[in-house]
């Protein structure tokens, strides 16, 4: 019988092995990077499936885009159709939950649709005011103190009974100045996605696209 002996692997085998590991998580890494700055899995949840049959009773032929806010998992799902997600962005919703309830800086839930792009033509981090490109001087102390609406807005207008009150509340999609909260809620009502991410998004969607937030899982 012979011995059992100790394998080891030549070093240039081990090098090889080594290069191939790295090799396939950079290819993983920029795979993920095609879902935006901010990926996020576009796994479509129960909730998820729940909003897309919403949108369809709202009057989405399911042929054109739509978009879903997943508060639970705080992303954006950009849907091509009712089959095909075509873009998934990281996003902030409030951090006091979800109401329609005026002056509760609370995100509203339910059917909306856009009823107005602001902000065409701002340069990536710019405020806005009132929805408009502004060159007011922002301090670093203004900056610290205050989180500003920034680079694009999508205007939001409740098609419920519950939720008539989005559009008087201001209830927009916007680029933030804090993009470092991303990802967890911390608005005050309003769904922020990063500068880079509501830019592309204005791109692709036009007024009167519906939306649909749900807090489903």
């Amino acid at each position: 019988m012979l011995a059992a002996r100790d394998v080891t692997m030549p070093a240039g085998a081990a090098i090889l092995t080594a290069m191939l590991v790295l090799s396939a998580a950079l290819v993983a890494e920029a795979a993920e990077g095609l879902m935006g700055s901010a990926p996020t899995s576009p796994r479509v949840t129960a909730g998820v499936r729940e909003a897309l049959q919403s949108l369809k009773k709202g009057g989405w032929d399911g042929k054109s885009r739509a978009i879903v806010v997943d508060i639970p998992n705080q992303r954006l799902l950009l849907f091509a159709d009712e089959e095909r997600v075509e873009r998934s962005w990281r996003v902030s919703t409030s951090k006091y939950g979800v109401g329609p309830e005026p002056r509760s800086y609370k995100t509203p839930t339910g059917l909306h649709r856009i009823w107005q792009k602001s902000g065409a033509g701002a340069r990536p981090g710019q405020p806005l005011k009132g929805g408009e490109p502004t060159d007011a001087p922002v301090s670093e102390e203004g900056a610290q103190k205050k989180v500003y609406i920034t680079s694009r807005a999508l205007k939001l207008e409740g098609l419920e009974e519950h939720n008539r009150t989005s559009r008087s509340r201001g209830i927009w999609i916007h680029g933030t100045s804090a993009e470092e909260l991303i990802g967890r809620p911390a608005s005050i009502g309003c769904v922020r996605l990063r500068n880079v991410d509501v830019i592309e998004l204005f791109d692709l969607v036009p007024e009167g696209t519906l939306v649909y937030i749900t807090d489903r899982r």
